[in-house]
């Protein structure tokens, strides 16, 4: 009986709730506010308390306290806006609660029209835009206010130094304009940056912000505010990231340049490990000149600095070039995509090589390349097996160079070849242009249907260009691009084209001419090389030297040369006393040494012998001895059937 009545009592006061429930509904569902102010605050009052909420009822007190302040305009569009709420159905809590605590906010900055202008941005996004971005609206109005934060997030949060500002719609969505000079600052876990006195519209639903003027300097890299800077014009921002990307910048660096130069800028609150890449410019222009980065050495190319580190960019097209100069003239050119400099040293991972003769050169279209500025020492790497593979091509003593490395100090005349350190075996090899192996010829075409040298000479008879892109080439040989690139670059390595890699760019070499001249039996050819080997080095820690070119007499000497063939059919080959030679212009060479023709029927042995190669003949100047083999009468032959 007891455990009725005591349900029957829960049940009426759970009644009782319900009625009183849905009196204090009845009082506060508003169909709309009055137009006369001072009914507004009865209502809105009782609109505000009826759910005897403590923050409500604080947030109603101090709007009453505001509004006897408010002008008859702002009290009209407070209503407005408000009736427009309820419209929509929003609540006290927390629709009205936060637009009333954004409101008394934003008067109390105490500013001419900034409340009023306010009021119009909420009204026109009740009007036409959705419940959530007008409450987004009036958390960011807190948020800018209170902390001058334009963004906060967990990753990144954007700042601005200032109480100027103005409040607008712009089509679809409202805009906070600053049209005095402030300064914007971007933080991200503890890595900063700024853009000094610069002005703009920032679109907080969006999460834009969009800039014109403004100051980037250098000073995190140690360099001064009022010698190294850059000045923006318009420039864009996404606030949900952390960085920067403005065009069109003019970059000032006073150590170096009188004028400004036109670029990029790159900004970003970075992570420690890449907080030294930061703030970054790179010029548009690929035509800069900066004589004597050391001494001797120029550049001209594009210009970026990566924090404080001196890029040299030479864009898409390898227009980088560190240019080394003797007796004021260019002697040595390197050019790349890109080149990094620092205080002692220039570095590149893929760099065309040019060195001048007169009207001739040597040349490669990707070397490693590192400078050292306190050695005054360049080294410049071919690996054979990789797409620097090809041979270098030298057009003064016409002959292609085979070797590892090439080292030049650039305060002497003699730039040398040869091999790796750690190398037991020294091989650099030297051949005409002219040279034609019937062996090569042939292992060249593989299973292909046609000859690789006589598919580009049809595509040289056909386009009539000798200079062609890869990307051509493919189509015409109906290759696929990543098949036809090692085709051709196995080509290069036989200096039979040059393969620009930089401009993915094909030059038909004279040798490639000559050779199939010579496989079609219907011109000249030679079989001149200097193959040259230096043994037994037990891989000691020092690069090897085969060779070396002088300079200022052009003389190519070549050491570790054995033997020199210079005809098959005729078997005259040459033996160079100490294995040494020196290479003039066109394969033209001195030696001292044996001369043997006829396979062994005649030797001659001396000094200053020279052979001419325009007339193929050997020029024997002091002959020592002579030895002379006369073959038995009847003729005999030996165990290999040699007479």
């Amino acid at each position: 009986m007891v455990d009725v009545t005591f349900k029957k009592g829960i049940i009426l006061i759970l009644f009782m709730f319900s009625i009183l429930f849905e009196i204090s509904a009845q009082k506060a569902n508003l169909k709309t506010f009055n137009t006369d102010f001072l009914v507004f605050i009865s209502e809105l009052e009782l609109f505000m308390s009826y759910s005897d909420n403590d923050e409500l009822k604080q947030t109603y007190k101090s709007f009453n306290k505001l509004a006897k302040e408010l002008d008859a305009q702002q009290k009209v569009k407070i209503i407005s806006i408000s009736n427009k709420m309820l419209k929509k159905r929003l609540k006290p809590k927390p629709h009205f609660n936060q637009f009333l605590n954004s409101l008394i906010l934003v008067d109390s900055k105490n500013r001419d029209n900034l409340l009023l202008d306010w009021l119009d941005v909420n009204e026109q996004l009740l009007e036409n835009s959705t419940t959530k971005k007008f409450m987004l609206f009036s958390n960011y109005t807190n948020t800018l206010i209170k902390d001058k934060v334009l963004r906060n997030s967990k990753t990144v949060t954007w700042s601005i130094a200032s109480d100027d500002y103005t409040f607008g719609f712009n089509m679809v969505e409202p805009v906070v304009s600053f049209s005095s000079l402030v300064d914007l600052r971007c933080n991200s876990n503890g890595s900063t940056f700024h853009i000094y006195k610069t002005k703009g519209d920032y679109f907080p639903l969006s999460r834009k912000w969009i800039g014109q003027e403004g100051i980037v300097d250098w000073v995190n890299q140690g360099l001064a505010k009022d010698s190294v800077f850059a000045i923006l014009t318009n420039y864009k921002i996404d606030t949900r990231k952390r960085q920067l990307n403005a065009d069109s910048c003019l970059f000032y660096n006073k150590y170096l340049f009188q004028e400004p130069l036109s670029g990029k800028v790159i900004c970003k609150a970075a992570s420690n490990k890449q907080l030294s890449n930061y703030p970054s410019f790179t010029s548009y222009s690929k035509d800069i000149e900066l004589s004597n980065i050391f001494t001797d050495v120029d550049y001209r190319g594009g210009y970026k600095l990566v924090g404080k580190d001196f890029i040299a960019d030479g864009g898409d097209y390898g227009k980088a070039r560190i240019v080394f100069r003797k007796d004021n003239k260019d002697v040595f050119i390197a050019n790349a995509n890109r080149f990094s400099i620092s205080k002692d040293k220039i570095i590149s991972q893929g760099a065309g090589i040019k060195i001048f003769f007169d009207n001739d050169s040597i040349y490669h279209s990707n070397m490693k390349f590192k400078y050292i500025d306190g050695d005054r020492k360049l080294e410049l790497l071919r690996d054979r097996n990789s797409v620097s593979g090809a041979s270098m091509l030298n057009t003064y003593h016409k002959i292609t160079m085979d070797f590892e490395l090439m080292e030049w100090n650039i305060d002497t005349d003699l730039i040398t070849f040869g091999s790796l350190p750690n190398s037991t075996n020294s091989v650099v090899n030297f051949e005409s242009i002219a040279m034609y192996d019937s062996t090569r010829y042939h292992s060249l075409q593989g299973i292909d249907a046609e000859h690789p040298l006589m598919l580009i000479n049809r595509y040289v008879e056909e386009k009539n260009e000798e200079i062609f892109y890869v990307s051509d080439f493919a189509r015409f040989a109906k290759f696929p691009l990543s098949q036809i690139e090692p085709y051709l670059i196995r080509l290069a390595s036989f200096g039979f084209i040059f393969y620009d890699f930089t401009d993915e760019r094909i030059t038909v070499q004279p040798k490639l001419y000559n050779y199939i001249r010579a496989a079609l039996e219907i011109g000249d050819y030679d079989v001149i090389s200097f193959y040259s080997i230096i043994e037994g080095l037990g891989g000691g820690a020092k690069p090897v030297l085969n060779a070396a070119l002088n300079l200022s007499t052009k003389d190519l000497n070549i050491m570790g040369v054995r033997q020199i063939q210079l005809s098959k059919t005729r078997k005259v080959n040459i033996s160079p006393y100490g294995n040494k030679i020196v290479v003039k212009k066109n394969r033209d060479f001195v030696f001292n040494g044996a001369v043997s023709a006829g396979q062994g029927r005649l030797d001659l042995y001396g000094r200053e012998f020279s052979f001419d190669y325009d007339n193929f003949k050997l020029n024997l100047n002091k002959i020592d001895s002579i030895k002379l083999a006369v073959p038995f009468d009847p003729i005999r032959k030996d165990a290999y059937g040699n007479e």
